[in-house]
């Protein structure tokens, strides 16, 4: 059966056709064909404004779109991206991206005004990125430099007469441990640790630390997390505990070791 088309009343020229789908029950089941006012079919359009709106399921299959190339200009919020040659110029808030489109990648170009390039190896001009929760490992590759600090050894003996001064280290550095024997059975020792240079240790300045060691007996002290000295390290030994003591102590009376970095 051909198609039946009708002239809309108060419509010069606009029609309504009518076309037989199917025939059930001795009934024919008719599809009407929209015209616009012109009588042109509506059913595939190229013109938006003159289409038939459709709806999508959200499961729809890719739906392919062409056109004529040309300058496409996409509002978004915080700038404007204008599409044109294949470049994309996109306005955003502190600067300005430019992305170029070819063969379905964007290479974005700058980002804040400043130029980069994809594989940047420096950071400052590279692209942030992020890393899921399960990401696989990822390789890293540079010049890695991992050399272990070892500290050093000094070691303590007592001298007869009065004290002095005698450098760890003369500059800056961390106390790790000291290990002190006393070889006299009768009296204590005490070793005197200062934040100073060896040259500046005298009666007036206050140690730092001061460490006794019992007749005939040995002292461990260990600085596990470090102790921090600012200016330099030295120690002298005495007979007696207060900080301005400068009594002296025999030779041999004190043996031991410092360990430093």
């Amino acid at each position: 059966m051909g198609d039946i088309t009708f002239t809309v009343l108060n419509y010069t020229g606009a029609t309504v056709t009518f076309r037989a789908q199917e025939v059930v029950t001795g009934v024919l089941v008719m599809q009407s064909v929209p015209t616009n006012a012109l009588g042109t079919a509506m059913i595939g359009q190229a013109v938006m404004a003159t289409s038939l709106p459709v709806a999508i399921a959200s499961n729809q299959t890719p739906v392919p779109m062409t056109g004529a190339g040309g300058t496409s200009t996409v509002t978004l919020a915080g700038g404007t991206a204008t599409l044109a040659g294949g470049t994309a110029l996109v306005t955003l808030a502190g600067g300005t991206a430019l992305v170029t489109l070819a063969g379905g990648t964007a290479n974005i170009t700058q980002i804040g005004g400043a130029a980069i390039t994809l594989g940047q190896a420096v950071m400052a001009t590279s692209l942030p990125v992020a890393i899921a929760s399960n990401q696989s490992p990822i390789a890293v590759t540079g010049s890695f430099s991992l050399t272990p600090t070892v500290a050093s050894l000094l070691t303590v003996v007592s001298t007869a007469g009065s004290p002095a001064g005698v450098a760890i280290k003369a500059t800056s550095g961390t106390l790790c441990g000291v290990s002190l024997y006393n070889n006299n059975s009768t009296a204590p020792v005490f070793l005197k640790i200062f934040n100073v240079t060896a040259g500046a240790v005298n009666s007036s300045v206050a140690p730092k630390f001061t460490i006794g060691v019992p007749p005939g007996g040995w002292r461990d002290v260990d600085f596990s997390s470090g102790a921090s000295f600012t200016t330099a390290m030295a120690y002298w030994i005495t007979k007696l505990v207060p900080d301005a003591d400068t009594t002296a102590v025999a030779i041999d009376d004190l043996h031991g070791v410092i360990t430093f970095i």
